[in-house]
């Protein structure tokens, strides 16, 4: 298992290394992917592809051979070893957190293009809060979703912030 973080930013700089000392206190021997006021290779900069940076620091982890990887938002507190959701990531390949927010309501015209939905399909689902992602790269499910995921980063379907103020 690896534990993957970015911190960027004075506060969140100072919450990754809250987060280090919790990993390190439930997995004393943690392999630790930590990027800190940097941005992992292959990544472009944030406000170019907003929270694109995720997908290239999971990759650092997998290339390096490590079949389960947790990315954490820098804000985490890990407090138990993740033993717990091992049946889930068996037939999930991929933990992540709900978020409240509706898809409906954030999703551009261009993600929607990209991958072939509409309102409809969107109608009732939720955004993934991205603070806690969980991979078993042991599962075929889990290296499709991640190659999705990567592939539409490098398209350029997370958006930007010249999007985000435009409303593209």
């Amino acid at each position: 298992i690896a534990f993957v973080c970015v911190a960027f930013g004075e506060k969140y700089v100072e919450q990754q290394s809250i987060l280090k000392e919790s990993i390190l206190k439930v997995y004393p021997d943690a392999d630790l992917f930590f990027w800190t006021e940097s941005l992992p290779v292959g990544s472009q900069a944030f406000l170019a592809s907003l929270y694109g940076f995720k997908p290239h620091a999971i990759t650092e982890a997998y290339n390096k051979g490590f079949t389960k990887v947790v990315f954490f938002d820098p804000a985490m507190i890990l407090q138990e070893k993740l033993d717990f959701y091992d049946e889930m990531l068996k037939s999930n390949g991929v933990l992540a957190i709900k978020d409240d927010t509706k898809l409906i309501n954030v999703t551009s015209d261009k993600c929607k293009s990209y991958f072939g939905i509409d309102n409809e399909w969107l109608e009732g689902k939720n955004l993934v809060g991205g603070s806690f992602y969980y991979f078993d790269f042991e599962t075929e499910l889990a290296r499709n979703i991640f190659a999705q995921w990567k592939l539409a980063e490098e398209k350029g379907i997370f958006g930007s912030q010249d999007e985000q103020s435009t409303g593209l």
